[in-house]
Order: structure tokens, then sequence, then C-alpha cells
């Protein structure tokens, strides 16, 4: 399982392009989870009409701190 987090630059087309790129190396998902990011969520829903594909988004606004607290010593 790969977590990753744009951070740089959140906007739509680089959203899509990461999307497109693991889309590449691991096979289309059935569900993603996202935190509240407009960016992700319209990255995705352009890349599901422009591949007349579907794909769920399951947010959660807290998901970096989730992640984050996966990185804390036990």
């Amino acid at each position: 399982m790969h977590r990753i987090m744009l951070t740089v630059k959140r906007d739509k087309e680089a959203a899509k392009r990461y999307l497109i790129k693991a889309i590449g190396r691991n096979g289309k998902p059935s569900l993603i989870n996202i935190d509240k990011s407009a960016a992700n969520k319209a990255g995705i829903n352009k890349y599901t009409k422009e591949n007349n594909t579907r794909i769920k988004i399951r947010q959660c606004k807290y998901l970096n701190n989730i992640v984050e607290q996966d990185h804390r010593f036990l």
C-alpha cells in the first residue's frame, strides 16, 4: 500500500497526472480515500469523465492526521 500526499501545488491537473501515473503502476482502483482537498476530488472526477469509468471517492477531513499518526513510535 502506498500513501502519497500532494503538497507543493495542489491543483486539479497535478492530481489527475498523479492519478494516471498511480493507475499505470498499480491498476485502476474501485475506491480512493482522500482528504478534503477539492483539487484531488476534481482531478479524480475529471479522470473518470474523460475515461468513462467509475471510481468511488471517500473523503475524510482528518486523513492526513491519521496517516501521520501511523509514523509515530508505539
